[in-house]
């Protein structure tokens, strides 16, 4: 073992720094701050106690931590798929350092680092065992899902999520951000979309409140510049063209009616609407210019035929289209929209369902499977 001395050990060589590994270093000296002592005993932390003399694992004192990224810091780079998050971990009395060929594998290095620190026998003094670690990532992608349709989040608690996510070596925040039950994202081209009506019950949303319980363009950015300082990726999920309820509240002409099932209530976007997609297209445009990542989740899963099977304009469409049942419409609406999110330079992301279904995807979509709780669910997307 060896004491740590924990103020300003930093040492960044082999190339210049950038303010993303110069943000990084000071928000790991206030996290190893806070860790190492209760208030109670931070005086005393500034005064080294030496270990028992007949300890003989005691090594000595480090005072410095060398940071050596081999590639030039920009500070204009996002986190990507596939991005090389490893490093290595020295700690010697002779050198500790912290090696990685990008900013990335800095940044899990200094995770680790600062999870290796313990508190000494004598209550004071804060010590690492020597230790040499080579870490990378089994997974490229390491994600986590928010629904902030359901239930708003603040900002505030999305950092700490964030935050935890930077803890744990996750790299995907996906961010569910609008569902049936509200759009709380506050679109330049369609403001209406964000706009409550009425009393504040399930289908009679934009957003819970559409000025304080929403996310603003600016508010989004923030989200993302302070993902991209952990390392973390920012991939929006709008799913359609089920859980879209919302959408219909400012917009009804892109949901299919469903007056047969229950007067004034509506099902699915209207596939066979020209008009559907010019919306979609003039969304997405938006969202493009705003989320950096080149992926987003177009959602696909859960959508309900009862209204399409009901409706006699869409049967006479998929008649005319000769699509032979909901399923291919569905895959008529999926495909129409991956062509979309193409043109505007977007990787697609769809849920299993859209793959099950038969769609035909092309080579670049990413299919996320989610549902294993009951059946062979895994095992049928598997085979297909």
């Amino acid at each position: 073992m060896v004491d740590f001395l924990g103020d300003s050990v930093w040492a960044v060589v082999d190339s210049s720094t950038c303010n993303i590994l110069y943000n990084a270093v000071r928000r790991y000296e206030e996290i190893i701050s806070n860790q190492r002592l209760s208030k109670l005993k931070k005086k005393q932390s500034k005064h080294i106690v030496a270990a028992p003399d007949d300890d003989d694992r005691y090594l000595g004192q480090i005072d410095q931590v060398q940071i050596s990224l081999n590639e030039i810091c920009d500070d204009t780079s996002y986190p990507a798929f596939q991005a090389d998050e490893s490093y290595s971990l020295n700690i010697a009395i002779e050198e500790s350092t912290i090696t990685a060929r990008t900013v990335w594998g800095v940044l899990r290095g200094l995770e680790t680092f600062s999870q290796l620190l313990y508190t000494g026998e004598d209550g004071s003094s804060t010590r690492v065992n020597a230790t040499k670690i080579r870490d990378f990532p089994r997974f490229p992608v390491r994600g986590l899902l928010l629904d902030t349709s359901r239930h708003f989040i603040h900002l505030a608690q999305i950092y700490q999520l964030l935050d935890a996510m930077a803890y744990n070596k996750l790299n995907v925040f996906h961010w569910h951000i609008v569902d049936d039950q509200s759009f709380p994202y506050v679109s330049m081209k369609f403001p209406e979309l964000r706009h409550a009506i009425g009393v504040f019950c399930f289908a009679e949303l934009g957003a819970y409140n559409s000025v304080e319980f929403v996310y603003a363009p600016d508010d989004i950015k923030a989200v993302i510049e302070y993902a991209r300082q952990r390392g973390v990726r920012v991939i929006p999920e709008f799913d359609t063209p089920g859980h879209t309820r919302s959408w219909g509240v400012s917009h009804p002409e892109l949901l299919t009616p469903c007056d047969d099932i229950e007067e004034g209530s509506f099902g699915p976007m209207d596939p066979t609407k020209d008009s559907t997609y010019s919306f979609i297209k003039e969304l997405f445009s938006e969202l493009r210019a705003l989320f950096i990542d080149p992926f987003i989740h177009l959602g696909g899963d859960e959508v309900d035929f009862d209204c399409w099977e009901l409706d006699a304009s869409i049967s006479s469409f998929m008649t005319r289209e000769n699509i032979r049942n909901y399923s291919g419409l569905e895959g008529y609406y999926i495909q129409k929209v991956i062509d979309i999110a193409d043109e505007l330079n977007f990787n697609s992301i769809v849920w299993e369902e859209v793959f099950n279904n038969g769609v035909k995807l092309p080579n670049e979509t990413i299919v996320h499977v989610w549902r294993d709780w009951e059946g062979n669910y895994w095992n049928d997307t598997m085979r297909s």
